[in-house]
């Protein structure tokens, strides 16, 4: 260890960090295991790092060191206009100021970006001026999203609250560059880093192929939404002459009525299965170990988007599944011989390509294993905490 990393390792020490996250699923759901993996390489780091978990669903068992799970005293069943989720920024709020503000010391507050409103607002101003200092983290163009969700509520508070929020900020971490881009413009010029989303690599095995060539079986793990544009592979299975293909799709969400319907309509019935959401274990290793690809997102350009971080396709690499997506990815470019990158646009998905390109995988029979090496040397939270460690010293 050199003297700039020594110097850098006793700066992390020192550092306090607060991760707030209001995600209102379990913190065993993909953005609380995200979200966890991304605490736990803060610390392997040096950082000491407290996250506050605020969801709406029940706690359970869980028990994680430094970990503060809290209920919020809503039903995540009802509309976010409804007045009991526009109580929730009060609920942080109170939460926050008896909990962080009046007993810990100052540090770095690192907020997953949530829309604040008054209540909120009103806690980071004491927070920023009692020295700490105040990081977001943005994922997407919030107002863009929750438009398209039909989140109206989420997109008043942003509309009310969101540039506001800027002047108590003392830096932004973004995942893409568009991003980073449109949250400039939004909340003013300030010091940020681009980091596209990691992932604890070692959580995924990599998947042992049980397949043969024929049929040919395409796999979408995920929670089902309109901009995934899984409607653009049905009708390009539709279309295509070649009938031995199988889609078997994993999850739930707004669009899966949608694509049942679809399903029926072009008469797919017998070659595309639906599964309700698998948590990780043997079920969900037996659909990857038999499949010959995964499908990513096909219809980001919905979002107004051309650039992604995509939490799936850093699990299909860990997982060693060669992958189709539409969207150009942060840390995944063109030298990356295990993915089919497609024209994002709302024409049917070329199912002969994908044919071509799943033989052309399975010519590569290490295939996983290099996907795997991929994975850790890039996409790894291990690879990417170190880049933010440097970032928020120099706040």
């Amino acid at each position: 260890m050199d003297m700039v990393d020594v110097r850098c390792f006793i700066q992390c020490v020192k550092m306090r960090l607060y991760y707030i996250a209001v995600v209102y699923d379990s913190i065993r759901s993909g953005v609380g295991q995200k979200i966890v993996a991304q605490l736990n390489a803060m610390r392997r780091n040096g950082i000491n790092a407290t996250l506050f978990y605020f969801t709406a669903t029940d706690i359970g068992d869980v028990d994680l060191p430094g970990v503060n799970i809290v209920r919020l005293p809503v039903d995540p069943t009802v509309g976010y206009l409804n007045i009991g989720k526009l109580c929730v920024g009060r609920f942080v709020a109170d939460y926050l100021r008896d909990r962080l503000l009046n007993r810990m010391p100052p540090g770095v507050v690192y907020f997953r970006y949530h829309p604040p409103d008054a209540y909120m607002l009103r806690v980071f101003h004491a927070l920023a001026s009692r020295g700490f200092k105040l990081v977001t983290e943005h994922q997407t163009k919030e107002v863009n999203e929750y438009l398209l969700q039909g989140s109206y509520g989420k997109a008043m508070l942003e509309f009310m609250y969101g540039r506001r929020l800027g002047r108590y900020l003392s830096g932004m971490v973004a995942v893409t560059h568009e991003v980073l881009s449109y949250q400039m413009k939004v909340r003013g010029k300030l010091p940020a880093i681009v980091l596209g989303n990691g992932i604890d690599v070692e959580r995924y095995p990599v998947r042992k192929i049980l397949v043969e060539r024929y049929p040919l079986r395409l796999l979408f793990v995920g929670s089902i939404q309109r901009w995934h544009g899984l409607d653009r592979l049905l009708k390009g299975m539709a279309m295509s002459d070649k009938t031995g293909v199988m889609l078997e799709i994993v999850g739930e969400g707004d669009e899966l009525p949608r694509l049942k319907k679809l399903t029926a309509k072009f008469g797919l019935e017998g070659r595309v299965v639906f599964h309700n959401f698998l948590p990780p274990g043997r079920k969900l290793d037996e659909l990857f170990n038999r499949a010959h690809v995964g499908i990513g997102a096909l219809g980001i350009h919905r979002c107004g988007f051309n650039e992604t971080a995509s939490i799936k396709l850093r699990e299909y690499c860990a997982r060693g599944i060669p992958f189709v997506d539409a969207s150009n990815d942060v840390d995944i470019g063109k030298g990356f011989e295990f993915r089919l990158k497609i024209e994002a646009n709302e024409s049917p998905v070329d199912i002969d390509r994908i044919w071509e390109f799943a033989n052309r995988m399975m010519s590569i029979s290490e295939h996983p294993l290099m996907m795997r090496e991929y994975a850790k040397r890039n996409l790894d939270w291990r690879v990417k905490i170190p880049k933010l460690m440097h970032f928020l010293m120099r706040l």
